[in-house]
């Protein structure tokens, strides 16, 4: 194999960065297409979740969610992972 010259190293360096180039520029713009279809499509979690009018928060709810929330029989691995994950409060 014959070594390449000055000129052929520079012209196939240019060549890297130009391909380079090309191929960057697209996935650019495909990720901000990505980014505001996202943005039209799914809203912003509220930092309150909005009461229901017929079917109001009481304590017997809030202690069956609590309850079911950390009981590991109602996971399918037998485990539930979000208990594993999260400190039980007293």
């Amino acid at each position: 194999m014959r070594k390449l010259s000055v000129r052929e190293l520079s012209l196939v360096r240019s060549s890297s960065v130009v391909a380079a180039a090309i191929l960057v520029s697209p996935a650019a713009g495909a990720d901000e297409d990505l980014m505001s279809a996202a943005k039209r499509i799914f809203k912003s979690i509220p930092s309150i979740v909005p009461a229901v009018k017929d079917n109001p928060i009481t304590h017997e709810k809030f202690t069956l969610r609590k309850s079911l929330f950390f009981d590991p029989r109602l996971s399918a691995m037998a485990t539930d992972m979000l208990s594993l994950i999260s400190k039980k409060p007293d």
